[in-house]
């Protein structure tokens, strides 16, 4: 399942993140979001929400609520 990790920069967001990486369930983190700029090499990360070229499958959503409108 391809997912994208809304908070990523966060302490559960990296955790979701590493989890996905590992392939924990089948999961594969195609896209990251987060309001502080942020560089990952193993996928994109975003600070703008139509920015996201990614289609992911489900968004997985660990975000301080400021983050999202």
């Amino acid at each position: 399942m391809k997912i994208l990790i809304c908070g990523v920069g966060g302490r559960m967001g990296r955790e979701v993140a590493k989890m996905a990486l590992d392939g924990v369930r089948g999961a594969v983190p195609v896209a990251g979001f987060d309001v502080v700029p942020m560089d990952t090499r193993e996928f994109r990360t975003y600070t703008d929400w139509s920015a996201v070229e990614e289609t992911p499958d489900c968004i997985i959503d660990f975000s301080h609520h400021t983050a999202t409108k």
